[in-house]
């Protein structure tokens, strides 16, 4: 197997004094969806967070695209082709729907045009002159992956996307992230409705009190069952 575009070893993490991390180990191979599953509070958004360098302290070793990013600095994170989208999703209400497509820098070589965008996002194309406070939440969580994808990032970390959707929105969130992973892009991808992980996923991992309790391939499900409820709770 080829070295991983993202490798995670020994990652530990702390919010001020709390040591929320302790030791998080994953590998995310290019072109590869991995799913980081867990209860609520088990360290799940936490350790994006820490991978973007967005702690107030973390100890152990990123390597991303071969290189060690562990010393980068906050703000040149995204400039290693790592691109966020949080739970919160960022919108600007004030601003239109191409403002805040086109609010991020360009980091990398390869983003996609707008005519790439709106294919995946046809809502966007006919919202661009919108508010951006306007928008439903699914569609705001549209807007939130297209300004990432927008930049050239090469792996996409989402941060709980189906949070508060309506089924029918999950539903085309997942069509849209499929679409993304056939066209090549890498994604880790943290999820609280393992239903919606499964369906697009080609490994777990599963984390609790901020530790790795285990991972498996999406053919190993059923081996792993009785673990994934242990530690998801489904």
């Amino acid at each position: 197997m080829t070295e991983p575009l993202l490798d995670v070893k020994d990652l530990h993490g702390w919010y001020g004094e709390s040591h929320v991390l302790h030791g998080v180990s994953l590998s995310v191979q290019a072109g590869e969806t991995v799913a980081l599953i867990g209860r609520n509070g088990a360290g799940k958004t936490t350790t994006l967070r820490a991978i973007m360098n967005l702690l107030s302290r973390r100890e152990g070793q990123i390597r991303f695209s071969g290189r060690d990013i562990m010393g980068v600095p906050r703000h040149r994170v995204a400039y290693e082709g790592l691109g966020f989208v949080p739970e919160e999703r960022g919108i600007f209400h004030s601003l239109s729907v191409t403002e805040n497509l086109r609010l991020l820098p360009q980091t990398g070589p390869d983003g996609m045009r707008d005519d790439d965008i709106y294919r995946f996002f046809p809502n966007l194309k006919e919202r661009g002159r919108a508010g951006g406070g306007t928008l439903s939440g699914g569609e705001q969580q549209m807007l939130a992956i297209a300004r990432v994808l927008r930049t050239g990032s090469k792996l996409l970390l989402l941060d709980e996307p189906t949070e508060g959707l309506a089924p029918v929105i999950v539903q085309r969130i997942a069509e849209m992230l499929r679409a993304l992973k056939d066209s090549g892009m890498t994604m880790l991808l943290v999820e609280q409705n393992f239903h919606f992980a499964k369906s697009l996923a080609d490994r777990f991992f599963l984390i609790e009190n901020g530790q790795i309790a285990g991972s498996f391939a999406r053919d190993e499900f059923d081996a792993h069952a009785s673990a994934i409820t242990e530690v998801v709770g489904v």
